[in-house]
């Protein structure tokens, strides 16, 4: 890690942190600020004709799980990794590591075949069992960081994230701001590619999480737009609150 706060990907390029707020919030609450958003910032090209995609991520830990420990107790830094799918689209995996410094966040991101997705997941065909570090997909230098990682600390699927997301952009900052809806927690592995998995909701009905990601600065009328009575900055992680569904 350098000075400045970045970090070096595995091809040799500073990585840069982003700031990363959230907030709960209700359904009122996000019909208001979709209006008020979407007279300053686009919606995200690939969201579909309502604004949204669906979203659902396996996050991987060890048989401690020290991923999920390390952010239970705030350490500084940490990392998560885990493979996320847009839509149920088997091309649209991506395999990710999320860094956290203080209150700054990084992510690398590189693309993850689905035959090796679904070994990771365990989902195995003719007598399968580990998987092959000679996979061609682990030339890409990310992955074989996680194949390494997944076999000399034993990883393995450790919970199923899903929710719906409708992402406003703009450049200036290069803000992000979504709207995640119905999250949901599941343990359903072999049915990860599946259309429905048996899942259950982290949050009361009608609550919701807004996130706002920003570089450097957050415009100031992006600011004045989100800025609403009752809305309450929440540190959330949704690894962390999903999982726990399943340690109670």
């Amino acid at each position: 890690m350098r000075r400045d706060g970045s970090i070096r990907p595995e091809e040799g390029a500073p990585l840069p942190f982003r700031h990363e707020e959230k907030y709960l919030c209700s359904e009122a609450d996000l019909t208001t600020l979709g209006i008020r958003l979407s007279a300053l910032m686009r919606p995200d090209p690939h969201a579909d004709a309502q604004g949204r995609y669906r979203i659902r991520s396996v996050y991987f830990d060890d048989a401690g799980l020290a991923f999920w420990h390390e952010n239970e107790m705030g350490v500084s830094p940490r990392q998560k990794w885990r493979i996320r799918s847009y839509n149920g689209d088997p091309d649209t995996l991506r395999l990710e590591c999320k860094y956290k410094v203080d209150q700054l966040t990084a992510k690398q991101s590189a693309a993850c075949p689905a035959a090796l997705t679904r070994r990771l997941l365990g989902i195995l065909e003719h007598g399968e069992h580990t998987v092959e570090r000679e996979s061609a997909a682990s030339k890409e230098a990310l992955l074989e960081s996680f194949l390494t990682l997944y076999q000399s600390r034993g990883l393995h699927p450790s919970v199923i994230v899903s929710y719906e997301r409708t992402p406003f952009i703009y450049a200036g900052g290069n803000v992000r701001v979504t709207f995640d809806r119905y999250i949901h927690a599941s343990c359903d592995f072999t049915h990860f590619f599946d259309p429905v998995i048996k899942r259950r909701p982290i949050l009361p009905g009608g609550v919701h999480i807004l996130e706002e990601k920003y570089d450097e600065y957050l415009p100031q009328m992006i600011a004045d737009a989100i800025q609403m009575h009752g809305l309450r900055r929440v540190t959330f992680s949704k690894y962390a609150l999903c999982r726990k569904q399943f340690m109670l």
